[in-house]
């Protein structure tokens, strides 16, 4: 199962990187300034910055972790937008 979203920021590459390095002492991590992979419990999270969004994918075995980990990553990147206006997500 899959979902997505493309959130407006231009702080995109900036929360990429901030989530990666977040979550890179307890989980597979792989991140450039711009693409991020991230192995967690619930399932697999996928970055892609650029200038003005930040593309969000994540995959999960079932619909209830699908929708635990959308939750999580979320919340983390409301707190690192803290200073932002809302970010916005559109799951699909």
């Amino acid at each position: 199962m899959k979902r997505t979203t493309l959130v407006a920021t231009e702080n995109a590459s900036r929360y990429l990187q901030q989530l990666s390095k977040h979550w890179a002492h307890k989980f597979d991590v792989d991140y450039s300034e711009t693409k991020s992979r991230i192995n967690l419990p619930l399932g697999e999270l996928n970055m892609q910055a650029s200038e003005s969004a930040l593309g969000l994918e994540v995959t999960s075995d079932s619909p209830d972790s699908l929708d635990q980990l959308c939750d999580v990553i979320e919340r983390h990147l409301d707190r690192f937008a803290h200073r932002e206006s809302a970010l916005v997500y559109e799951w699909k």
